[in-house]
């Protein structure tokens, strides 16, 4: 199995937001190269270099009802606040980045499961703030019995008590 190590380079512009580019030049700026500076820099300490070991591969489908579950048990979090609080619970055996994650929450707010707004973090900055709705919770109770439902299923077929 081969590994790709990319290497960042983060900066403040003179505006005083991050700035960030890769090895092959391309650049974000503000909130969001700061995230990705700060997850990165956490977890750049805790993954093993040999390659060896790494996250968990979530199943398809299984981040949404991870996050459901989150907001349903935290009520409105930001981005930032959702990725801490599944890695934290796993002990960091999942490393949510800004590419997995951010789609998640726009699919979810598509589907009017959760809803977004715009607030002032504890640090008096702005962030987007996520909270489950009525329909995310009905949603969030389906997919729960859905996934009980597979790993039943998988662990019966594992077993061999599946006829």
């Amino acid at each position: 199995m081969r590994s790709v190590m990319t290497v960042h380079r983060t900066d403040r512009d003179r505006t005083g937001w991050a700035t960030r580019s890769d090895v092959m030049g391309r650049q974000t700026t503000g909130k969001s190269a700061l995230l990705d500076a700060q997850v990165e820099k956490r977890h750049s300490s805790t993954m093993p270099s040999s390659g060896d070991a790494s996250p968990a591969a979530l199943p398809s489908g299984t981040l949404d009802i991870i996050v459901l579950r989150t907001l349903a048990t935290m009520g409105a979090q930001h981005a930032y606040g959702i990725a801490s609080r599944i890695e934290s619970v796993v002990d960091g055996a999942i490393r949510l980045n800004q590419g997995s994650l951010y789609p998640a929450l726009i699919r979810l707010e598509q589907r009017g499961w959760i809803r977004g707004t715009w607030r002032t973090t504890e640090t008096h900055r702005e962030a987007r703030y996520y909270e489950i709705t009525r329909a995310g919770l009905r949603a969030f109770a389906e997919q729960t019995a859905r996934w009980e439902r597979s790993v039943d299923l998988v662990a019966r077929l594992l077993a061999g008590e599946a006829d």
